[in-house]
């Protein structure tokens, strides 16, 4: 499955809320908290990009299933080809 941008970004900051709220409780000041958010924020980002450019293991497989499939039908030689039946029904 695909990278969701969105769905990750929506669980990061449900995440991030509920650490800050922990952090407010516990009496750590704003400019730390902001810090915080500001390093998880470059962080999540990092992450990111890395995700976006990784395939699934789904994905590869389809993509070499399909090559395989395409190796198959296609002849590997002129003697192959001129064996196939495609060839002999349409030129005899």
């Amino acid at each position: 499955m695909a990278y969701n941008k969105a769905k990750e970004e929506y669980r990061w900051n449900q995440w991030k809320a509920e650490e800050e709220k922990i952090l407010r409780e516990q009496g750590v000041d704003e400019e730390t908290i902001q810090k915080l958010r500001e390093y998880d924020w470059d962080d999540f980002k990092a992450e990111r990009r890395f995700r976006e450019h990784q395939t699934s293991l789904l994905d590869c497989m389809e993509l070499l299933l399909e090559e395989k499939e395409t190796k198959e039908s296609q002849p590997e030689s002129v003697e192959a080809l001129l064996d196939t039946e495609e060839y002999t029904e349409a030129y005899y």
